[in-house]
C-alpha cells in the first residue's frame, strides 16, 4: 500500500500563521489577566482583547484532525497500540523534557518534592499542557475512528455534549481534553469537503470577527462561556483554513515558508519560555512604553522562537524530540 507523505500546502501556510499568532497573543497575556502583572506594567484597555484575538489553539487542533484524515490509510494500517506509542514518543516525551526545562528556568520553586514534579511532568508545565491534551485527543480519534466514519454528524454532536457535560462536572484534565475534542473531529470531517469553506472563506472571517466582538463585549458572560466563545473558535479555524486553501490554489509555499512550517513545533515549545524571560527577567519593560512593549517583545520572541527551533533541529537530539 502506498501512503501519502507530502505535506498539504494549505497546512504549510496555515501552521506558521497560527504559531506567529500564538506568540503575539502571549505577548499581550499580561494585559488580559491571563498572566500576573507582578512587575507593575501600566494596563492598556484595548490590549486585553488582543490575547484571545491572536491565539487560536482550537484551530491548531482542527489542523491535527485534518492531517489525521489526510494520513488515514497510514493510520488504519497501524495498530492502536503502535499508533499510541508513536504519538507518545512524538508528543508526550518532549513534554516531559521541556517541562523540566520550563520549571528549572522559570519556576524552580516547583522542585519541592517528587510528587509535585511528577504531576507537572504529566500535565505539562505552563503552555506545555497543550501537548498532553493533543496526545489524548489523537488517541481518542484513533480509537473511535470507525464510529466517526460511520456516524460523522452524531460523533461531532456527542463530542460537543462531552465538552459541555465535563464543563458542568468541572474535572480539570477532562475539561481540557473534551474542550478540544470537537475541534479534532471537525478537522477530520472537513478533509476532502472544503469547497464551500474555501469559496466563502472571507465571509467566514468577517462572521468570525462579528461573533468575536459579541463575545468580548458580553460583559455579564451570560452565554459567552462556553457557547459564543466556542462558536467563535470554530469559525476562526474554519475561516483560516479556507483562506489558506484559497492561497494554496494560487501559490506554492516558498522555501522560507516550508522551513517555518518545519520549525513550528519547536517554536511553540520555546515561545512562552522566551516571552516570560524577556518580560519578567529583563528590564525591557522599564525602558519601553507600555503601548510598544508587547509589540517589541513579539518581534524578539518570534525571531528567537524559530531560531531556537532551527538550532535544535540541527542536532540529533533535536531531530528526535521535535523533528
Amino acid at each position: 500500500m502506498r501512503f501519502q507523505s507530502k505535506q498539504l500546502n494549505e497546512i504549510i501556510f496555515l501552521r506558521p500563521l497560527l504559531i506567529v499568532g500564538v506568540i503575539i497573543g502571549h505577548c499581550f497575556a499580561i494585559y488580559s489577566g491571563a498572566w500576573e502583572n507582578t512587575i507593575g506594567i501600566e494596563p492598556v484597555w484595548f490590549y486585553k482583547f488582543l490575547n484571545p484575538f491572536f491565539v487560536h489553539l482550537g484551530a491548531f487542533v482542527m489542523v491535527l484532525g485534518y492531517l489525521f484524515a489526510y494520513k488515514k490509510d497510514k493510520y488504519l494500517a497501524s495498530s492502536t497500540g503502535n499508533f499510541i506509542f508513536t504519538k507518545f514518543k512524538r508528543i508526550y516525551f518532549p513534554c516531559f523534557i521541556f517541562s523540566i526545562l520550563y520549571v528549572v528556568i522559570l519556576q524552580p520553586e516547583l522542585l519541592v518534592d517528587v510528587k509535585t514534579v511528577i504531576a507537572n511532568l504529566l500535565k505539562g508545565t505552563g503552555h506545555l499542557w497543550f501537548l498532553p491534551m493533543i496526545f489524548a485527543n489523537f488517541c481518542l480519534l484513533k480509537i473511535f475512528q470507525p464510529a466517526i466514519d460511520k456516524y460523522p454528524i452524531t460523533s461531532f454532536i456527542c463530542s460537543l455534549a462531552l465538552y459541555f457535560g465535563c464543563s458542568v462536572l468541572n474535572v480539570a484534565f477532562l475539561n481540557v481534553v473534551f474542550h478540544y475534542l470537537p475541534f479534532i473531529i471537525l478537522g477530520y470531517l472537513l478533509y476532502g469537503k472544503t469547497n464551500i469553506i474555501e469559496k466563502y472563506s472571507f465571509l467566514l472571517l468577517f462572521l468570525w470577527f462579528c461573533v468575536f466582538i459579541v463575545y468580548l463585549f458580553d460583559i455579564n458572560r451570560i452565554v459567552s462561556i462556553p457557547l459564543i466563545g466556542t462558536f467563535a473558535s470554530f469559525l476562526a479555524g474554519i475561516a483560516l483554513l479556507g483562506v489558506t486553501l484559497k492561497i494554496s490554489r494560487k501559490y506554492t509555499p516558498i522555501k522560507f515558508i516550508n522551513k517555518l512550517n518545519d520549525e513550528c513545533y519547536g517554536a511553540y515549545i520555546f515561545q512562552q519560555i522566551i516571552i516570560m524571560l524577556i518580560l519578567y527577567h529583563t528590564p525591557l519593560y522599564m525602558y519601553c512604553s507600555t503601548y510598544f512593549l508587547p509589540w517589541v517583545i513579539a518581534v524578539i520572541s518570534i525571531f528567537l522562537s524559530f531560531l531556537c527551533s532551527k538550532l535544535l533541529l540541527m542536532t540529533k537530539v533535536g531531530k528526535f524530540l521535535i523533528g
